[in-house]
């Protein structure tokens, strides 16, 4: 996954089997360093992380504009439509830079303030190393525009104008005109990894070894099983089992010292050297789903790591006398 990832960002090139992912220069670029020179830097009230709604100490002539409409009077609005692969934080910085250019054009010598319920939003424009090229053209915007200030706000807290934008917002999803903006990387690496466990899927269905695991775990997943050591020697069969032994030529037999075979599933139900750990038998047949309920039981799989611990500090008890 990260070679392909590496590949299409940084080397902008095309993946060939990976169908589903645009091409590089439709993929969001991430910037580096700081968002300007230490000397330029915004006013200290231009954004705020407290809450700006009901609290705001703007005066009465300041021009609200809210992103998710203006307070009382709705003077203008404008629906977007992103893709489908773009991202909340996307939509939310991309509403805010419209606004924030609209004002530009219309409000330049006006008091004018942003109220935006997506505190993720305003922490990259506040942030100085954001990697995000929305966000540092908006401090850009709002280097050259000091009357100009951000709020962040509560949503869903019935301020009327952050009502108002949330119904426009869910109404552009079908009326909205459409918008390109780049593919985000964090739907790139989305796409990569569906594929990397597809890869890996297949791989594992088809392999030739790990056939006793794969009844067991059909489905590959990025989240660990946590088989501890025990239980994996015991589900593998390959631990110190008579039968394991013989198999491999490391033993003359492959009977216990109790005279049966030395399986793993005997060693857990009927010799008498683990008689303080014994589960129920199962049939033939069972066998399968008896390993399973072994897996999903806590209590069981603590017996499975008695059993294969007391094998391994008591070898040569197992070992058959002849």
């Amino acid at each position: 996954m990260e070679a392909r990832h590496v590949k299409l960002t940084r080397l902008n090139k095309n993946i060939p089997d990976c169908p589903d992912l645009p091409p590089p220069g439709e993929i969001e670029s991430k910037t580096k360093g700081c968002t300007s020179h230490p000397s330029s830097f915004l006013s200290l009230n231009q954004i705020s992380l407290e809450d700006g709604g009901p609290s705001s100490t703007d005066s009465n002539n300041t021009v609200r504009i809210f992103t998710d409409g203006t307070n009382n009077t709705e003077i203008f609005h404008r629906t977007i439509k992103l893709s489908n692969h773009n991202t909340v934080f996307q939509a939310d910085i991309t509403a805010l830079k419209e606004a924030i250019l609209h004002s530009s054009l219309n409000h330049a010598q006006e008091l004018v303030s942003f109220y935006m319920d997506n505190k993720a939003s305003v922490l990259a424009i506040a942030n100085p190393k954001s990697t995000s090229a929305t966000a540092r053209e908006i401090f850009d915007l709002l280097h050259n525009h000091t009357n100009f200030k951000i709020s962040w706000i509560k949503a869903h807290v019935n301020y009327p104008g952050n009502e108002r934008a949330d119904e426009l917002a869910k109404a552009a999803t079908t009326t909205g005109s459409p918008l390109n903006i780049p593919y985000p990387i964090s739907n790139i690496k989305s796409v990569l990894r569906r594929k990397m466990v597809s890869d890996w899927q297949h791989l594992w269905t088809n392999s030739s070894t790990g056939k006793k695991i794969r009844k067991i775990i059909p489905k590959v997943s990025l989240h660990s099983a946590a088989w501890n050591r025990e239980l994996t020697i015991f589900m593998t069969e390959h631990g110190p089992f008579p039968q394991n032994l013989k198999r491999f030529r490391l033993s003359n037999t492959e009977n216990c010292n109790c005279g049966a075979v030395g399986s793993p599933i005997y060693y857990a139900t009927i010799c008498p050297f683990t008689i303080s750990w014994h589960m129920s038998q199962p049939t033939k047949a069972n066998a399968l789903e008896w390993r399973k309920r072994i897996i999903a039981n806590k209590g069981s799989r603590q017996r499975i790591t008695s059993i294969i611990q007391f094998m391994h500090q008591n070898n040569e008890l197992f070992k058959p006398l002849h």
